[in-house]
């Protein structure tokens, strides 16, 4: 049973402006409550109890967290403005011992989407859902078995298109210490590598299984326009899904 939760939370979000100027995203309130709060409740509620958080821009803002929630800890990427969100989470190799969930602190998903990731028996799973149209997707391909293969942002660097990454993927500590070897060499020749690309290396070595979740409500927010849809259509959409589990 997967106990542990790590949440990418070092970034500035420069795309937000001066929403999130003074503030890391994951700050961001949709009706009272701050997106990762919001998400760390639900983590807690779907069983996980350790909460490795990957903080940088304005961490000492996040810090509440750890006397809100007990089992929170967190890991500090004092160069986060010169590195991409792989940086953080090699920086917090020596947390994690086991297998566990990997999600991005600006998402907001209904409570079956870690239903659906905890409840499935791979071992290495990406969830996926339908196609958002919401701009700036990661578009997954994967097999005829589900598997997958690759994510990319340019759909044209894709055979075909399976699903769009949630940013959520529960990963085995096996997969990991290959992510971490992989991911290293990899971030020597690019700091600003995000964990993604390191992902679909991973995979070539190490099956992960794409879990297509149909009519998720989710949204990642990254810029103005995202937040605004987030407000006004996602969010009320997750409040009623969750009612009805």
């Amino acid at each position: 049973m997967v106990t542990t939760a790590v949440i990418l939370a070092a970034g500035r979000g420069k795309r937000l402006n001066a929403i999130s100027q003074h503030i890391p995203k994951g700050l961001l309130v949709i009706e009272k409550k701050s997106i990762i709060e919001e998400s760390i409740d639900k983590l807690l509620a779907a069983g996980i109890t350790n909460i490795q958080i990957g903080a940088g821009y304005k961490e000492e803002k996040l810090k509440f967290l750890e006397q809100k929630y007990p089992g929170t800890h967190f890991t500090v990427n004092r160069h986060f403005s010169t590195s991409g969100n792989l940086y953080t989470l090699l920086l917090m190799k020596e947390q994690i011992k086991e297998d566990f969930l990997l999600l991005e602190s600006d998402i907001i998903y209904e409570k079956r989407a870690l239903r659906e990731i905890l409840d499935d028996s791979h071992p290495d799973v990406i969830l996926a859902s339908d196609l958002s149209q919401s701009g700036d997707e990661f578009f997954i391909e994967s097999n005829d078995n589900h598997l997958f293969k690759k994510m990319k942002k340019q759909s044209s660097l894709l055979s075909r298109i399976d699903g769009e990454f949630v940013g959520i993927s529960k990963i085995s500590y096996p997969s990991f210490k290959l992510l971490c070897q992989l991911g290293k060499k990899m971030f020597e020749n690019d700091p600003m590598i995000d964990y993604e690309e390191v992902l679909n290396q991973t995979a070539k070595h190490s099956p992960f299984f794409m879990k297509k979740v149909q009519d998720l409500a989710w949204c990642e927010i990254d810029n103005e326009e995202h937040l605004k849809r987030a407000t006004l259509d996602v969010y009320p959409r997750i409040k009623e899904k969750d009612i009805s589990l």
